[in-house]
């Protein structure tokens, strides 16, 4: 999604949900349509995650492994089997472990990959003290695991009720996506927190627009 349709989006979004004095009473069958949704958004998440496990297996590079397995990893912490992220983790504590380079970079690299990984099951799990203490050690040696900290953030301030900080985030880090799904899941996060917070916090917002037209562009810059 470009960076103007984003902010069109985002003034959409606000203005028809602030609009609405009481969160709409879903239907039996838009309740059945959701359920199955979101399975076949677990599914997708989980094949996705299958296949990168896949690619580290066959990967000759320890670093580039390491790389696929928290991709991996992630994305079932997105698909709701923290079981199968925390197994992750694990393989990827003994990797570094037992790994016998002395390469700081690659030592940084791992413990900020490791780091990520922990504070994503964290925030899955809702434990904020643990998230917010494992935030606050990570470093971020590559670009990837920058945008990784940038989107961790954003669902961790969603976690804590800082609902307009973690769009503000997510709307920044659009630009730093490189493939059209990933932007497109972005997206979809904006709107799932914006469909979340509470009427009179929207309306609020709304107003804030409204009166700036220039809000949004200044959280792209």
């Amino acid at each position: 999604m470009k960076l103007h349709t984003l902010k069109l989006f985002l003034l959409f979004c606000l203005a028809v949900l602030s609009a609405c004095d009481t969160q709409p009473t879903k239907t039996d069958y838009e309740s059945i349509d959701e359920a199955r949704s979101a399975t076949q958004m677990q599914t997708t998440l989980s094949e996705e995650a299958a296949h990168f496990l896949e690619l580290a297996e066959d990967s000759d590079s320890e670093e580039t492994q390491m790389a696929y397995r928290a991709k991996a990893g992630k994305l079932y912490v997105d698909a709701g089997e923290i079981k199968q992220a925390k197994n992750q983790l694990d393989i990827l504590k003994e990797q570094t472990a037992y790994e016998s380079s002395t390469n700081k970079a690659n030592s940084d690299y791992a413990t900020a990959t490791i780091l990520l990984l922990s504070a994503e099951i964290a925030v899955a799990e809702k434990n904020i003290l643990l998230a917010n203490q494992l935030i606050s050690e990570i470093k971020p040696v590559t670009a990837d695991q920058k945008v990784s900290l940038q989107e961790l953030k954003a669902n961790y301030d969603y976690i804590s009720g800082e609902y307009m900080s973690a769009v503000n985030r997510r709307v920044k880090l659009n630009s730093s996506l490189r493939d059209e799904k990933s932007k497109n899941r972005n997206s979809q996060k904006i709107w799932a927190v914006l469909s979340s917070m509470p009427t009179a916090q929207l309306a609020s917002q709304h107003s804030k627009l409204l009166a700036n037209n220039n809000y949004l562009h200044l959280t792209v810059e």
